[in-house]
């Protein structure tokens, strides 16, 4: 994502909360309107899991192409010695079944905001009453010279809870007593 002014992030925030204003009808007693989450991560889920939890009668269905959610704010957990892997891997079986919430393996292709429908790359067309978007975090690997895709296996951003998490654990551990870390965070 290129920088963003917080002048643009509070405009940005202030139209969202117009479109919010129309979920009213959402929580009708009865409704059966359907609302799609893209993305799984703590945002989506949590957006989904809320929804369920005011209006049991919304059908709504997490869009999200990985089987499972790694952690990655757990990731100390890991580097410490204190959690594996698999203890930070949350997989969507709750969301399926205790919440009651369709859950689709998959990625969007495109949004036809006009028809309310979303392609995703499979193929298939989801028609959506609502659509919440949280499709987590990417990278500018042209944002810092030199560092690609291939380099993050010598040095691990670990934004991206997995084989990111475990590579890095895997580092400090091998680490010589007295080494040094150099963590920077980016600006934005």
């Amino acid at each position: 994502m290129s920088g963003i002014s917080r002048r643009l992030f509070l405009q940005a925030m202030a139209a969202g909360t117009g479109a919010l204003s129309g979920c009213e009808n959402l929580f009708r007693k009865g409704s059966t309107a359907h609302v799609v989450v893209v993305g799984g991560g703590f945002g989506g889920a949590t957006a989904a899991k809320t929804l369920r939890s005011l209006d049991a009668g919304l059908d709504i269905t997490l869009v999200e192409p990985k089987a499972a959610y790694i952690t990655c704010p757990g990731s100390n957990w890991l580097f410490a010695g204190l959690k594996t892997l698999p203890q930070l891997t949350v997989d969507y079986q709750a969301l399926k079944g205790r919440h009651r919430i369709g859950v689709v393996a998959d990625s969007v292709a495109s949004i036809d905001r006009d028809r309310r429908q979303l392609r995703l790359s499979g193929g298939q067309a989801l028609p959506y009453d609502r659509l919440i978007l949280s499709p987590g975090i990417a990278f500018q690997w042209d944002a810092i010279a030199g560092h690609t895709p291939a380099m993050a296996n010598v040095f691990p951003h670990a934004w991206q809870a997995g084989p990111q998490t475990a590579l890095l654990a895997r580092q400090l551990q091998a680490m010589p007593a007295g080494g040094v870390v150099l963590i920077v965070a980016p600006p934005d």
